[in-house]
């Protein structure tokens, strides 16, 4: 699972930047709790969602999107596939950091749609340094060798991300 949760954070780095610390917290905080999904798309070209929006329209198929004006080419929207859990488990944890999904597009069958636009951290805004410092905290109490790794896969992260603000 430590593959799949670095690969989801890898994708998520295509949001802007206010959105990557919720969405980073939002995804660590499920993998905690054993919650595993697989995000399949963030960041859309215009072309790619006019394209998207011509299937179940002039393309044959069914429908892939409702708008040609998506969050997605905002990067401010994931698309993803619950594992082992499901989407309302996920955006229990995701409404904690104003990650949500529009009851719309749930509607419409759209389930894995997550929403970034009123992503927020819980409390004040943590920096990476200190976001680093709890999570070596955190490391050192953690008796649990799967938490353990993702913890310090996070910590990798964040230290080369540090890192390449140096230089």
């Amino acid at each position: 699972m430590e593959q799949l949760y670095r690969q989801n954070i890898e994708k998520c780095s295509e949001l802007t930047p206010q959105a990557q610390d919720p969405t980073r917290h939002w995804i660590y905080d499920c993998f905690q709790k054993k919650m595993y999904f697989r995000v399949v798309e963030v960041y859309r070209t215009q072309a790619r969602q006019n394209w998207l929006y011509t299937f179940g329209r002039t393309r044959s198929g069914t429908k892939k999107t409702w708008t040609k004006d998506s969050l997605h080419i905002r990067r401010l929207a994931v698309d993803l596939v619950a594992l082992n859990c499901s989407y309302v488990d996920i955006e229990r944890i995701a409404l904690q950091y104003g990650i949500y999904r529009p009851p719309n597009l749930v509607a419409l069958g759209d389930l894995g749609h997550y929403q970034m636009d009123r992503a927020k951290l819980r409390g004040t805004t943590i920096t990476p340094a200190a976001r680093l410092k709890g999570l070596k905290r955190r490391l050192a109490t953690t008796k649990s060798l799967e938490t353990k790794r993702l913890i310090q896969a996070e910590i990798e992260r964040l230290e080369e991300r540090l890192e390449r603000r140096t230089i």
